[in-house]
């Protein structure tokens, strides 16, 4: 079973000027993404800090940090690995979800559709995020800026390297030098839980990856 190592970090623009940052990077495109995100009705895998999602019907992912299963007081979610199909299902996609429902406990589509997934799984839609993208890219590093319907905007920069042992520490610390000087508020957490803390809040309180002002309020509950 393989997968996309995927390292990131998350960032919150307030009327800042990127144009010292963008003038690092090149141009690549833009898009409209619409992401479907499904759970069970109450949200098992979000809470585990799995998450499942169908992008523009065209492919179907499942991403979580495998070193945070069955972990709590774990916050900020930089790396994850990510698992992803499209339809028709391949035979060694079956074997891929029989290794994935050994590690997080998800059940084989009886099918080579997604719609098989979801019924054999019992999910429903919990989230859409309608947005559009611009990407820019600059050595090993892409960078995004996402204009999220409801929401705001929210940049990431993101490694799309090719190393299959990546430095996590190494690659965090790189860029953690590129965003010292944009003014941006950093975020442990992502544009689905953001959504989710406005449309359901007390499911969004039993992830794994909260902003840290809901963190400190559970604190204080306790």
């Amino acid at each position: 079973m393989s997968a996309h190592l995927e390292i990131e970090k998350k960032y919150q623009i307030v009327e800042t000027d990127l144009g010292p940052l963008l003038a690092q990077f090149e141009y690549v495109s833009e898009k409209r993404i619409i992401d479907e995100y499904f759970d069970t009705v109450d949200g098992k895998f979000y809470q585990e800090g799995i998450f499942i999602r169908i992008r523009n019907q065209k492919t179907l992912d499942v991403k979580f940090n495998p070193d945070h299963l069955g972990q709590r007081g774990v916050h900020e979610h930089v790396f994850c690995a990510e698992y992803s199909f499209q339809e028709p299902f391949a035979n060694q996609d079956f074997k891929t979800f029989e290794a994935l429902g050994q590690l997080i406990g998800t059940q084989q589509p009886f099918s080579s559709s997604f719609s098989s997934f979801l019924k054999s799984n019992q999910l429903v839609i919990l989230l859409l995020i309608d947005k559009i993208r611009k990407t820019y890219k600059q050595g090993h590093f892409a960078l995004v800026i996402d204009a999220i319907a409801g929401l705001g905007t929210i940049l990431e920069i993101e490694y799309t390297g090719k190393n299959t042992n990546p430095d996590v520490e190494q690659i965090v610390s790189e860029i953690d030098e590129l965003m010292q000087e944009v003014p941006t508020v950093p975020l442990a957490t992502g544009s689905f839980e953001m959504l989710l803390k406005k449309q359901n809040f007390e499911l969004y309180r039993k992830g794994k990856y909260l902003l840290e002002e809901d963190r400190e309020l559970d604190k204080t509950a306790a």
